[in-house]
């Protein structure tokens, strides 16, 4: 039985997603979430601490904005937020790797 990912369940899905890689992969993911002034979520981001040497980055692996708040700035916050909280927690870069089409450059580019 598949069930779609919808705003209803997204938040059970990514802590699914990110319990999986941190107990089965020996990851670091978390889970950060940006909500509007009423509280409401208005997208995610999944990611991973990784430590090679004396390094740590933050893989950037999934960010959503849902539909009805993109281009509103709600993206630009959460990726802030992010920035914010991996840096205190030690990293020295973000990797973030998206596909190269028009699409995704009107956010990322």
């Amino acid at each position: 039985n598949y069930t779609p990912i919808t705003e209803e369940n997204i938040e059970k899905v990514a802590t699914l997603y990110m319990n999986h890689y941190n107990q089965h992969s020996g990851g670091c993911w978390t889970y950060e979430k940006d909500k509007d002034d009423n509280d409401i979520p208005t997208g995610l981001v999944i990611g991973f601490l990784e430590s090679y040497d004396e390094f740590t980055f933050y893989y950037l692996d999934e960010i959503l904005i849902f539909g009805e708040y993109q281009n509103k700035g709600y993206g630009r916050q959460l990726l802030q937020e992010v920035e914010q909280r991996v840096w205190e927690r030690g990293a020295q870069m973000i990797e973030l790797v998206c596909p190269d089409d028009a699409h995704h450059m009107h956010f990322y580019g």
